[in-house]
Order: structure tokens, then C-alpha cells, then sequence
């Protein structure tokens, strides 16, 4: 096979807003007086204290079947977004959580107009990238807590490679943070030797 052919041709590129790419639809909080809704769960019900970061595997609470039924699930792989948090001040809580789950009305979610393993990624490490411009974007100050501003939020433009590119960018920029996390693990324990 020529290796050209697994080229992407880089004038292909484009930008896409994040409405463009997909819907961001959230969450809610079932009734918390109802223990039926939460006692033994075994849903992934994610809020802001859960996305520590870019992966989420658990979760604080967790919801029974009965009480995630009031609520839209999504699946494993998904994108989300906190979007009330005073973590909004420094920090912009993007993550991908590992396996199918509900959210509370604090984080967004994308749901891509495309069935495309490399969305959720790409879009992950593009909000990443840019996290203190859109930050200064994005953010509106609240009585309480900060908060993003949604409707400025869809209207986001990222760069939008073809899929083939986006995919390589994600397999390159995935084993660079495998490298990363190991070192840090290394440094833990030669630090706790010490």
C-alpha cells in the first residue's frame, strides 16, 4: 500500500463551531428525599466534583436504575462539559467518562451529529488546548458561582481536520499523555522512597 494514500490532503481542513458538530444537552437532579432513586445505585451520575481530570471512571453518587430513567443517559466515550463550578474561575472541567452514564444540570454533554469514534477526543483536546482564552470567552460571573455561557459556547469555532487526520492527532496527543501519566507515577514513588 502507498503510504501516501494514508495522507490526509491538509488543505481539507476547515473550522467547525461547536454547535456545528453536535448538540450539548445536560442533566438534572432526581428528588434526593426519594431513596429509591438512590440507594444501591449503580448509575454513574456525574457532577462537577467527579471531573478531577480529562477521564472520568467513577463517581461520587450514583443513581438506581429508577431514578436514571428520569434522566437522558449517554454512552460510554462521551464528552462532557462543566458549565457551573467556581473551578470555572482558573480551570475549564472538559473529560471524557469511560463508561455509560447520566449528569446533573451543572455539565454538558455532546451528542455529535456524526457517528465518529474521533469526535469526543478531538474536541476534548481542542477545548484543552484553548482553555484560558475560552475562559476569558466563555465565563460569566454568577451571584454564587461561575458559570459558561452557553449560547457563546455553540458559536466556539475549532479547527476540523478530515477524520483520517483527526484520528492521528488524537493517537499521537493519547500517547503522549500515557507517557506523561507514567512519569508522574514515577516521580510519586520515587518521592514516597525518599
Amino acid at each position: 500500500m502507498n503510504p501516501r494514500s494514508q495522507l490526509c490532503d491538509a488543505r481539507e481542513w476547515t473550522a467547525k463551531s461547536l454547535d456545528d458538530i453536535g448538540r450539548w444537552p445536560g442533566g438534572a437532579t432526581p428528588s434526593k428525599g426519594n431513596p429509591g432513586f438512590w440507594k444501591n445505585g449503580q448509575v454513574l451520575w456525574v457532577t462537577p466534583k467527579d471531573v478531577r481530570g480529562a477521564t472520568v471512571v467513577e463517581t461520587a453518587d450514583k443513581l438506581t436504575d429508577s431514578g436514571a430513567r428520569l434522566l437522558n443517559w449517554y454512552h460510554a466515550g462521551s464528552l462532557i462539559v462543566v458549565g457551573r463550578s467556581g473551578i470555572l474561575r482558573h480551570t475549564l472541567p472538559v473529560a471524557i467518562v469511560s463508561h455509560p452514564f447520566t449528569v446533573n444540570q451543572d455539565l454538558k454533554v455532546l451528542v455529535p451529529h456524526e457517528s465518529d469514534d474521533t469526535i469526543h477526543h478531538f474536541v476534548l483536546h481542542s477545548l484543552l488546548n484553548r482553555e484560558h482564552e475560552l475562559l476569558g470567552k466563555l465565563v460569566k460571573a454568577g451571584t454564587t458561582v461561575e458559570s459558561i455561557d452557553w449560547t457563546t459556547f455553540g458559536t466556539v469555532r475549532i479547527s476540523w481536520p478530515p477524520r483520517c487526520e483527526r484520528k492521528r492527532i488524537c493517537e499521537i496527543l493519547e500517547t503522549a499523555d500515557v507517557a506523561i501519566r507514567n512519569t508522574a507515577q514515577e516521580v510519586s514513588k520515587l518521592r514516597f522512597l525518599r
